[in-house]
């Protein structure tokens, strides 16, 4: 059973106290998407994952269009052009949201050493974490205006 599976990769990969954590902080801010003229497509679905607490992401918000960082990010797992290589997301028609977003939120922390989407930021992180951070520092940015409720 396919819902099983990724139900169990899911739980595997994030505890539900994680996730549990995760939301009543507010660590993970899916909403829909917002109109010029103020109303919402609930259709359309705009994410934001805070970088996680102890990591050089931590501070961080970055924008995640399901699964797509925009603007993309520089980090292993995720390829130039923004979107996520993680295994997780093969499955992402079965899984909560939330439950997603908190495995992103997770890879940011711990790249899959595993799977290479960007080598050059895989090399860093390897061989250099010290400059590895310090780059990833100097990527945080905040939700913009526009995108606030």
């Amino acid at each position: 059973m396919p819902n099983t599976f990724y139900r169990n990769l899911i739980k595997s990969a994030c505890s539900e106290k994680t996730i549990m954590d995760r939301r009543s902080s507010g660590a993970l801010l899916p909403r829909p998407f917002k109109r010029r003229d103020g109303t919402f497509d609930k259709s359309t679905w705009e994410c934001f994952v805070s970088g996680p607490k102890d990591s050089p992401w931590e501070g961080g918000i970055f924008k995640d269009r399901p699964f797509r960082f925009d603007p993309p990010l520089m980090h292993p797992n995720v390829y130039s052009n923004g979107i996520i290589n993680l295994s997780i997301l093969n499955g992402y028609d079965v899984v909560n949201l939330n439950d997603i977003l908190t495995c992103v939120q997770d890879m940011l922390a711990e790249p899959n050493l595993d799977i290479v989407a960007n080598a050059t930021m895989h090399h860093l992180y390897v061989k250099d974490r010290e400059a590895y951070n310090n780059y990833v520092q100097k990527l945080k940015f905040t939700i913009p205006p526009s995108c606030q409720s």
